[in-house]
């Protein structure tokens, strides 16, 4: 890269239509680029390692996409695996409940059993206490 400068300072009276004409300096061959051109090259060799490392940047935000990926998964997993422990729970609990409701529909519960039951043996008391 120096002697590319050093080749710029030393020929930059000369033009050409030319991107590059070939010269010889301290004995070794060499190209002389339009300075336009030798800037844009500078600048694309200052951004190489600019890419590079953004290159290198986005693959470790790809990795770490692919592990968030994993987890979201793992976490639908156990939240799937959560809802279908609380609908078997609600399951036990309702048929719990309907064992529960069908205890306090059983016949000898009905208010009329009840009122019944409680006319005969009052009037079987009336009965006695005569």
């Amino acid at each position: 890269m120096r002697v590319l400068i050093f080749i710029l300072l030393l020929s930059g009276v000369a033009r050409a239509d030319d991107v590059a004409v070939p010269l010889q300096h301290d004995g070794k061959d060499g190209v002389w680029f339009v300075l336009k051109e030798a800037q844009r090259l500078n600048v694309l060799d200052e951004l190489a390692p600019l890419k590079e490392n953004k290159i290198r940047l986005l693959d470790r935000q790809l990795e770490l996409a692919k592990i968030e990926i994993v987890n979201v998964r793992i976490a639908v997993d156990a939240t799937n695996e959560r809802a279908d422990l609380w609908e078997r729970t609600a399951l036990k609990v309702e048929a719990r409940a309907d064992t529960v409701q069908a205890k306090l529909d059983a016949w000898y519960r009905q208010p009329v059993v009840l009122f019944t039951v409680g006319a005969l043996v009052g009037a079987t008391a009336a009965v006695v206490l005569r």
